[in-house]
């Protein structure tokens, strides 16, 4: 038994426009355990134009809806939830390193938002540089720049919903038998067309990566949906649930390996016992198939009961919760050799201040 806490979060932001709002800027400085800043400015010549330099890591033109961060919302910030992202990487949660933004709107609906990165981290304006040669004379730093590119065509239709297309690069030249590096193919859609129902339906599909010499691998295709539903002025429902399968490596020599089908839902109602106070009860589990290929000797069930409450006032809120995670038993096979690791359960009693001005 252990108990701990800290301060995760001191942040400062400052935004401004001129008032013909053709000109802005937004800073925002993080001092929690360390300090970090980030910015960006932008000029807007004509009203369908609009070009960028910087960025937010929270993403730009995300296309996640409510399954990610907004599914618990403010509640991940007070760090009271279990399973704070969970069932989500089907959904395009945008661009948010240092770049070159442009935005246009040539129609009303209709938005076209293109991204080419300054750089990725270490200072180093390669992408994926730590897998190439850097003393490689052949490679060109501004190609690595644009295999980066991200790009997205969105379209909102009043009364139905927002369906876009997202292209996220990636070099597909980097891979082993359990990651790699190809670019990526959202589609996404926010319907809207039921009173008091929101639902989010997310498609991610990873193109091949191969590595000379070595591993083919093509990322699961993940598949999910999101739903919230007011049931009355004090009681709502919200829901995400994802599948990933069909993924599967192949070495230089032999035969492709299969990786195990993952099936993962979470729920949580919501009452607002007040206008203050507002109670939740979330719920989830991540179900992993067998798949004898990866030595996986038997499915698996991780899960988890996590019911909290918020009591917001003005500009202050405080979180309570009690989380329950369970942990499922793992058994393997490799090369004729079992093996396993027990099931577990830990649980915990987090609590959490926010106060914004």
């Amino acid at each position: 038994m252990y108990a701990g806490g800290g301060m995760s979060r001191l942040r400062i932001e400052v935004a401004g426009q001129n008032d013909e709002g053709t000109f802005g800027a937004w800073l925002r400085f993080d001092g929690a355990g360390g300090f970090s800043g980030q910015g960006k400015a932008w000029w807007k010549p004509i009203d369908m134009l609009k070009l960028q330099l910087g960025g937010n890591t929270d993403g730009e033109f995300n296309k996640d809806g409510f399954v990610a961060w907004g599914f618990h919302a403010s509640a991940n910030d007070a760090g009271v939830t279990a399973s704070p992202y969970g069932n989500n990487a089907a959904f395009y949660q945008g661009s948010g390193g240092l770049g070159t933004y442009l935005f246009i709107t040539p129609v009303d609906g209709l938005d076209i938002s293109i991204a080419v990165p300054f750089q990725t981290g270490g200072g180093d304006p390669r992408p994926d540089y730590k897998q190439t040669p850097q003393n490689d004379p052949t490679t060109s730093y501004t190609g690595f720049l644009y295999d980066k590119t991200q790009a997205q065509v969105a379209y909102t239709m009043e009364g139905l919903g927002t369906f876009a297309l997202t292209y996220a690069g990636g070099r597909g030249t980097v891979a082993t038998s359990t990651s790699g590096n190809g670019a990526v193919l959202y589609a996404f859609a926010d319907l809207t067309m039921i009173e008091n129902l929101g639902l989010n339906v997310g498609l991610k599909y990873t193109m091949p990566a191969k590595q000379d010499g070595g591993w083919t691998y093509n990322a699961p295709i993940a598949v999910g949906v999101g739903a919230s539903y007011d049931i009355s002025d004090e009681f709502a429902v919200r829901l995400r649930t994802q599948v990933e399968l069909a993924g599967k490596a192949k070495p230089n020599t032999g035969d492709s390996v299969k990786l195990p089908m993952v099936f993962g839902l979470d729920v949580l109602p919501s009452y607002a016992v007040s206008e203050s106070l507002t109670a939740f009860l979330n719920a989830g589990f991540k179900y992993t198939a067998k798949e004898k290929d990866v030595g996986m000797d038997a499915a698996f069930l991780d899960w988890f009961l996590n019911p909290y409450m918020c009591i917001a006032e003005g500009p202050g809120a405080f979180y309570a919760g009690f989380k329950v995670e369970g942990t499922g038993e793992r058994k393997y096979k490799v090369l004729g050799v079992s093996s396993k690791t027990d099931s577990f359960i830990d649980w915990s009693i987090p609590i959490g201040i926010l106060f914004s001005f």
